[in-house]
């Protein structure tokens, strides 16, 4: 169980830094949405 944890952790810190990046180039409430939508998907894989 504590492989799987880091593992999301892994890719949830991975995952916020890339769209941390996005989010200064583009901080518009369309790209915020298209990023959670890909967030969401990441989380039901």
């Amino acid at each position: 169980m504590t492989d799987f944890s880091e593992t999301i952790a892994l890719k949830l810190r991975k995952e916020a830094a890339r769209l941390g990046f996005a989010a200064i180039g583009f901080s518009r409430p369309a790209a915020q949405t298209q990023a959670m939508e890909r967030f969401e998907r990441m989380l039901g894989d």
